[in-house]
């Protein structure tokens, strides 16, 4: 189950690590430098050969930024639907690593956008 059904806009197909693995990650790379404040992470919980229990112990999200990685969200067990947002970043390239427990973690959807700032 490749990384590419994590970033389909459809929650069925998922990403999961490879088998007796306990971490992973995923990376989206933009065509050019792309504005976002909020990532959405959903973890497929729903389905019954994942099982209702989370995999994910925590996770972090950084942004490619001259030519680096910089972090701009992290967290422990996420929500079943986790929504994390924070000041407006432009980068290349976005990438979530996950770190798990006993079984392999995976990620029904990563979303990234760029929603309009509340006042």
């Amino acid at each position: 189950i490749g990384p590419d059904l994590a970033n389909d806009n459809n929650y069925s197909p998922y990403w999961i690590a490879d088998d007796n693995e306990t971490s992973g990650w995923i990376e989206i790379a933009f065509d050019r430098p792309t504005r976002f404040n909020t990532i959405a992470i959903v973890e497929p919980r729903f389905d019954h050969e994942y099982g209702d229990e989370s995999r994910i112990t925590s996770y972090s999200v950084e942004a490619w930024q001259n030519n680096q990685w910089n972090p701009i969200a992290n967290g422990k067990t996420p929500l079943v639907f986790q929504l994390d947002r924070f000041q407006s970043v432009t980068a290349e390239r976005v990438r979530l690593s996950i770190k798990g427990s006993t079984r392999p973690p995976g990620i029904a959807e990563f979303g990234i956008y760029n929603e309009p700032t509340v006042l």
